[in-house]
C-alpha cells in the first residue's frame, strides 16, 4: 500500500498532522489489497484527520 510512502514523506517534511480523505471500497477489494487508511491508523505516529 502507499501507507509507508505517505509516512516517509510526512516525516521528511516534519509534518504535525496527516489529512486523509476516506472513501469506501468493496469488502473483497479491501481484504485483498488492504486499506491505506487502516494501515495508517495502525502504523502512523502522527495524528490523522480523516474526512469522508
Amino acid at each position: 500500500t502507499p501507507a509507508p510512502a505517505i509516512l516517509a514523506r510526512a516525516q521528511a517534511l516534519q509534518c504535525d498532522l496527516i489529512v486523509l480523505g476516506a472513501w469506501g471500497s468493496s469488502r473483497l477489494t479491501e481484504m485483498v489489497l488492504g486499506g491505506v487508511t487502516r494501515a495508517l491508523f495502525r502504523e502512523c505516529p502522527l495524528p490523522l484527520l480523516v474526512a469522508h
